[in-house]
């Protein structure tokens, strides 16, 4: 059933003495309103008001947003990227294959690019006899092979900043220190066309909506970005006929990539939620595109002393340099060609920064004993009381007083770097409420590897010895790992390891532990549990916080004190 709300006020609409209330609502502005041909062409036009019984599929009511306010209005039709090509193809005379000789052959071209094969394996392909005499393609080296995957349609563009960096160590000259670096990215914003307008990607959405599971509009679902309650509220400040692009950026320090010379970079990745999680997700749909590089360096120029504020300045450079094209076009939108054949005004706004605990405190602008969403002590983020969030506005006030030298007692207090933060004029940006849940290493590897397992190790009849012994005599099943060896001698676990122990590890605790402790590390295994859902609504919710509660309710009382005092904050 969907509701489409004028506002917010449900118990007008469903009060069935004042239908009118909902079936006519308001007339949106000319702009919002497309012409009779642009609407019989939209695949994504829907009822006023429908009801539809589908068997086997849960029933769902939606809510949409205001009609008034023209949530991803269509400004006129346009052609798709690929139509563009084919047109053009069409004109020039050119098949669909060009620059290559024929389909045989871009398809030999593909493969051999796509094999991971490097380029000398590649010339020593091209040069056997059979393929010679045989295939006898085009291209008979890795070079001209390359020069016509150069000649196919790119997407944005490279570009190459070069800056310099004057550290405080002296040469032998008496002189400051320089060193070069070359910062490689793409336009963000001519990313995100790219990726609106690629009709590969047909699940796409332009405005918010709320999903219920119940009639009455409770227990509310949470699915896709834009099932969100964030993107309702930055529609709401956007201008009538606004489409949101909400920008998913995402970091990994680990998985340098090495260049000539021995240069090492860190990979920076782009994405959008208009883009339905699924195809986000997909390496092979190529809906994350890589935004850029940032140089890595262990900066000498600087004093040991000065070395590590230098190195996260640097960053922040790095992606203000990165990202400058989305703040103007955040604030004033950019009409955009989008995947279903209409033309749009989009608004790029940062929603989610994907990355690990460290990555998350370096955005932040924290110390790495602090949390980058709240404002906990170090010594309190295992307390199940809830801490008052970082603030952007008060976090760039408290910055800017440290750096003129005022000591603001809130820069200590919160437990900040001296930064200036290249998310600092972002448009409707907050931060320290984007930053994405790290369930390997928050879950996996640290609340279950680095906590559970030593807490309910120490408080087992046996220890070790004891919880190795009871992994050796389980029984071998098909779906579940058998630890044949224990796992008191293994000091190296990896994420997939981690989840196999969980499956099994409750058994393994039965009637060797307090039941206390059993129902501590079940409260734990639940709160993962949930955690993992891929759609989420609010009775979930509330399980997934009874979870957490129950596993603090118990840990408490039940673990060694010592132990629990020692390490049980992460």
């Amino acid at each position: 059933m969907d509701i489409d709300a004028g506002d917010n006020n449900f118990d007008e609409i469903l009060d069935e003495q004042n239908p009118d209330a909902y079936f006519d609502p308001l007339a949106s502005p000319d702009i919002t309103m497309p012409s009779a041909d642009l609407r019989a062409d939209n695949p994504r036009k829907r009822p006023r008001a429908t009801v539809e019984e589908v068997e086997d599929e849960d029933s769902r009511w939606y809510q949409h947003f205001p009609e008034d306010r023209a949530a991803g209005a269509i400004l006129e039709k346009c052609q798709t990227q690929f139509e563009k090509l084919r047109d053009e193809q069409k004109k020039a005379g050119d098949a669909p294959w060009t620059p290559f000789e024929s389909e045989d052959e871009w398809e030999l071209a593909r493969w051999l690019i796509t094999s991971g094969a490097s380029g000398k394996k590649n010339d020593e392909f091209l040069k056997l006899n059979k393929v010679k005499q045989g295939i006898d393609p085009s291209f008979h080296n890795y070079r001209a092979l390359l020069q016509r995957i150069d000649a196919l349609p790119q997407g944005p563009k490279w570009t190459c900043y070069p800056f310099d960096m004057e550290g405080d160590e002296l040469d032998a000259h008496g002189k400051p220190r320089t060193e070069v670096f070359e910062i490689w990215y793409r336009d963000p914003v001519e990313c995100v066309r790219e990726l609106l307008g690629n009709p590969s990607f047909t699940k796409q959405a332009y405005e918010p909506c709320r999903i219920f599971k119940q009639e009455n509009c409770s227990n509310r679902e949470f699915n896709e970005m834009w099932t969100a309650e964030w993107w309702w509220e930055i529609q709401e400040l956007l201008p009538i006929g606004a489409t949101l692009a909400p920008i998913i950026l995402a970091s990994d320090k680990t998985q340098l990539t090495r260049f000539s010379g021995d240069k090492q970079a860190w990979p920076v990745y782009l994405t959008i939620g208009n883009v339905d999680k699924e195809t986000r997700r997909t390496p092979s749909s190529r809906a994350t595109i890589l935004l850029g590089y940032i140089p890595v360096s262990k900066l000498e120029i600087f004093s040991k002393k000065k070395r590590s504020g230098a190195l996260h300045q640097m960053f922040h450079d790095c992606m203000r340099i990165m990202l400058g094209a989305l703040k103007a076009a955040g604030g004033h939108g950019v009409t955009m060609d989008c995947a279903d054949g209409f033309v749009r005004k989009i608004f790029p706004i940062l929603a989610a920064y994907i990355a690990d605990y460290p990555e998350q405190c370096l955005v932040a602008c924290c110390m790495e004993n602090s949390c980058p969403g709240c404002l906990c002590s170090p010594k309190g983020r295992g307390d199940t009381d809830h801490a008052e969030s970082r603030d952007p506005l008060f976090t760039l006030k408290t910055l800017g007083e440290q750096s003129r030298g005022e000591a603001p007692p809130a820069f200590s207090e919160h437990n900040l770097r001296p930064i200036n933060p290249f998310w600092a004029d972002f448009p409707h940006c907050n931060i320290f409420s984007s930053m994405t849940p790290d369930q390997l290493h928050e879950l996996h590897n640290g609340a279950f590897g680095d906590h559970i397992v030593k807490w309910s190790t120490a408080a087992t009849n046996g220890e070790a010895d004891e919880i190795d012994r009871r992994f050796r005599a389980m029984t071998s099943h098909p779906s579940l790992r058998h630890f044949k060896k224990g796992i008191s001698l293994t000091t190296q676990w990896t994420g997939t390891e981690r989840k196999n122990m969980e499956k099994v590890f409750l058994g393994v605790l039965a009637n060797t532990t307090d039941p206390g402790v059993q129902l501590s590390v079940r409260g734990m295994m639940d709160f993962i549990h949930y955690a993992h859902f891929e759609t989420h609504c609010d009775e979930s919710l509330v399980e997934l916080d009874q979870a957490w509660s129950a596993f603090h309710h118990c840990a408490g009382s039940c673990f060694s004190p010592r132990a629990w005092r020692r390490s049980y904050r992460w």
